[in-house]
């Protein structure tokens, strides 16, 4: 471990990136490119009551020694070493459960999980009330020829934090759900008191019970990053990812920032709308990539909102294949607002002769601002110079949609391959004050200008004045073109705020509405003027 000054973190933010475009690492999981020195904090490994256990502290087995991993790779491990057998928690079928009263793991030491049977998962709660703190490694060494995966569980909160490795077989999971549902409906408890049902069933869902809003965090430089072919989830009441990255090779990456509901989040299918915060900042990326003639995973989203704020770094969501094989497509589905700035972006690209992936985003608003970064904010699908691969489409469905300061929406080709294409769902809008029709308006023509739309004027609680104008008029028919009506209304209003009769009809020239209420639409631009 090394000192890194604050010129030296730029330049290894930096070096990270362009490893982990490259791939570097894929057989490691969580592999620390760049490391710096921060204070001691405690292993602390307590098991809980359940099975009529007595709690007790564990011991560490020896100190500063290299310890195998994963796929033939080592770790050298500085502090002390804590082993967690087989044997001190309960196997059911393929399942091992270990329950603990508090579970971290200190800076330069190092917590292992073995196993001694053939399983498929292993599953690791907290029943206690203390959050989990990973400044060290976090390892899963099974039996020869087996490859479980690691679920690991804490509803008061985790963090992954200075120095913290991830060393698993298989996939990764980490929650922070009040309980792990099973296929044959048995539930796994956490965080509520000590036993818990066992079952041979394969995990189905994690469980949210809306009495708690846990956030998992990875920072310091730490990369989370799973073995080829092995999905990674974070499912979490909110995620925050600060000077980190999170990446899979050929497997999924799904992200699920629940916040404080009550709702079930399945290992497969369509995730549940979020209602937390997904927050992505300080050079943070999230990596979907291929391998050779596999195709990437798909990167899947929900939160209720989510920013990605390079800070001057590249920061963001990336789906990019160098080979053979396609690149994941990028799906999110943001409840309220996405904001991407300052060097933030969403991408998926390619290098090789494998096509990139989609990108689809929906979302209440979306805000794109390059807030004076040099470099590319916004969201898109490239090829790169010497690939031959095409670039995938960008389709966008949201209320409302502001581009500022030069970010873009854009669907790039720099070698033989095609651009793919951009389709914005995002109704009538404003650009800088004037009426657009948005299924003709190009990208393009939008870029750098401040974009509004109906659902951007006001709420149902507090109304902009023409909005209220419409309906004590009782302006809006059938509806079909009260959308227009109201924008181009609301943009003449803008530009004249007392205009006469006759320039309201000449501001609405164009709009039509088959109804014939055309009187009671002047009447409320008239009435929305004096408001």
């Amino acid at each position: 471990m090394r000192s890194v000054t604050s010129a030296g973190r730029r330049a290894c933010r930096d070096e990270r990136t362009h490893q982990l475009l490259l791939w570097i690492g894929s057989t490691a999981v969580g592999t620390a490119l760049c490391a710096a020195v921060h204070a001691q904090s405690p292993t602390v490994i307590q098991t809980d009551a359940s099975w009529a256990r007595t709690p007790a502290a564990l011991a560490p087995i020896a100190s500063g020694v290299l310890l195998n991993g994963n796929g033939g790779t080592t770790h050298p491990v500085p502090g002390n070493v804590y082993v967690i057998p087989q044997s001190l928690g309960k196997t059911a079928g393929s399942n091992l459960f270990h329950s603990f009263q508090s579970f971290s793991v200190g800076s330069g030491d190092a917590a292992v999980f073995t196993t001694a049977t053939n399983l498929n998962n292993v599953v690791s709660r907290v029943s206690g009330t203390s959050p989990s703190v990973i400044n060290g490694l976090l390892e899963l060494l099974p039996a020869g020829g087996t490859r479980p995966n690691l679920f690991f569980i804490n509803p008061n909160g985790i963090t992954f934090g200075a120095g913290a490795q991830v060393d698993v077989p298989a996939a990764l999971h980490v929650s922070t759900a009040n309980h792990l549902r099973f296929l044959d409906g048995t539930v796994f408890t956490a965080g509520a008191g000590a036993d818990s049902s066992l079952t041979i069933a394969p995990p189905a869902a994690f469980g949210f019970l809306g009495t708690t809003r846990a956030g998992v965090q990875v920072s310091d430089e730490t990369i989370l990053l799973t073995r080829p072919g092995n999905p990674l989830s974070i499912i979490a009441g909110d995620i925050l990812v600060d000077n980190g990255a999170l990446a899979t090779g050929a497997a999924t990456l799904s992200l699920a920032a629940i916040g404080q509901q009550s709702v079930e989040v399945p290992l497969s299918g369509a995730l549940p709308a979020g209602l937390g915060e997904l927050i992505l900042r300080n050079g943070a990326q999230v990596l979907s990539f291929n391998i050779g003639a596999l195709a990437g995973g798909d990167v899947r989203i929900s939160a209720g909102n989510m920013t990605v704020d390079g800070g001057g770094f590249s920061a963001g969501i990336f789906a990019v294949t160098d080979g053979i094989g396609r690149a994941g497509n990028i799906d999110a589905i943001i409840s309220d607002t996405l904001s991407v700035r300052n060097h933030g972006q969403i991408i998926t690209q390619t290098f090789g002769a494998g096509d990139a992936g989609s990108v689809r985003i929906k979302a209440g608003s979306i805000v794109l601002d390059r807030a004076g970064s040099p470099s590319f904010t916004g969201i898109g699908s490239q090829t790169d110079f010497g690939s031959t691969g095409n670039a995938g489409a960008v389709d966008i469905v949201t209320d409302e949609l502001t581009l500022k300061r030069g970010a873009q929406i854009n669907t790039t080709t720099f070698a033989a391959g095609r651009a793919g294409s951009i389709t914005v769902d995002a109704r009538t809008v404003l650009i800088d004050g004037t009426p657009a029709r948005s299924c003709i308006t190009s990208v393009e023509q939008a870029a750098g200008h401040t974009i509004t739309t109906l659902e951007g004027l006001g709420t149902p609680a507090q109304p902009d004045p023409v909005q209220a104008a419409f309906v004590a008029e009782q302006a809006a028919q059938c509806g079909y073109c009260t959308n227009g009506m109201i924008m181009a209304a609301k943009a003449l209003l803008t530009q004249t705020p007392r205009p006469t009769p006759e320039q309201v009809k000449h501001g609405l020239d164009g709009y039509l509405c088959r109804c014939g209420t055309h009187t009671r639409i002047l009447h409320a631009v008239l009435r929305a003027a004096k408001a």
